[in-house]
């Protein structure tokens, strides 16, 4: 318990799922959560459940589109504003399909690309300047073991989920 008293934390795809799951674990953990996601009204009972639990304004909810670097500001500005700052970043929002190479839509490639690589660069980007306000930050970057292994379905989802090892 504990762990990330005074700590405050933004993760996109919030709303629901693992998203959810994190943001739980973060305000058992102590830390003030900012959630965002595009499912609004997922988003909004995600937050009212868990401020219900702990029985205090830990958890705020927002729309977050990751595509556009105007939401991930209001992301950050939120955290500043409501909670005086920003420490963790979870770049968590991400999306699939199960589409082949040759079925996969030029539109539908673009659309995971910009989800699943452009969100979590804007996320760093927009996040980084709120962290070194503060002195440090954590941010985590959710991938995949389908960006190591392919299969036969879901090329754009393989091609957006792996990650580099840190430097």
């Amino acid at each position: 318990m504990d762990r990330l008293k005074g700590k405050v934390a933004l993760i996109s795809g919030g709303a629901r799922g693992q998203g959810a799951a994190e943001a739980r674990l973060f305000v058992s953990e102590g830390a003030k959560v900012v959630i965002g996601d595009v499912l609004d009204d997922q988003c909004r009972k995600t937050a009212d459940e868990i401020n219900t639990v702990v029985g205090a304004k830990s958890v705020i909810p927002l729309h977050l589109d990751v595509t556009r670097g105007s939401d991930w500001r209001a992301a950050v500005e939120t955290c500043q504003r409501e909670f005086s700052g920003l420490d963790i970043l979870v770049n968590n929002a991400g999306v699939a399909s199960g589409s082949g190479i040759e079925e996969t839509t030029e539109e539908e490639w673009d659309s995971i690309v910009n989800i699943n690589q452009k969100g979590v660069w804007l996320g760093m980007k927009h996040a980084v300047p709120a962290m070194r306000k503060r002195g440090a930050g954590s941010i985590i970057n959710i991938s995949s073991v389908a960006g190591l292994i392919g299969t036969g379905r879901a090329a754009a989802y393989h091609g957006t989920k792996g990650r580099s090892p840190p430097h």
